[in-house]
């Protein structure tokens, strides 16, 4: 029960920080170049606010990861968090901090998120003009899954 009060604090002052526009400085590293706003689908979405380069390091943050033993606790967080198979083959779900939560999924994304340990990075594949929206593809678990990847062998993440 406190991994889950834990879980509601920690969105509650994400939310908190995002309406103040300040979440890309305070909680992972200083990455100006982007900022959450409401979606064209509808939501949140993440935007350039300059220009982005292929190759280019969107952003970096830490994932609170949780193992599946104890992941049941947090179903009312499903779109915020991710499914992932570590090294050992264990199962568990991250919550990325910062903005890693609210990038939204598209197969023609223009930017991965790549996990390394406990901590993730979303990379630039392509380049992004300003005021573009910042893509990702959630992969397996999706509900409008294509075939696109395998994120167990991978290590890429994938949206439950």
């Amino acid at each position: 029960m406190s991994l889950l009060l834990g879980i509601i604090i920690l969105l509650l002052f994400i939310y908190w920080m995002e309406s103040r526009n300040r979440l890309c400085t305070t909680i992972n590293k200083t990455y100006i170049k982007i900022s959450p706003k409401g979606g064209e689908l509808g939501g949140r979405g993440i935007f350039a606010c300059q220009s982005i380069s292929k190759g280019e390091i969107i952003e970096e943050g830490h994932l609170l990861l949780i193992p599946s033993n104890e992941s049941e606790t947090i179903g009312i967080f499903q779109y915020y968090v991710y499914t992932r198979t570590d090294t050992g083959g264990k199962n568990g779900i991250a919550l990325p901090l910062g903005n890693g939560c609210l990038y939204n999924h598209s197969y023609t994304n223009n930017a991965i998120f790549r996990s390394f340990k406990d901590k993730f990075k979303i990379i630039a594949i392509q380049d992004i003009s300003k005021d573009e929206e910042i893509f990702t593809c959630y992969g397996c678990n999706h509900p409008n899954k294509q075939d696109h990847f395998d994120y167990t062998k991978s290590h890429d993440f994938a949206f439950i």
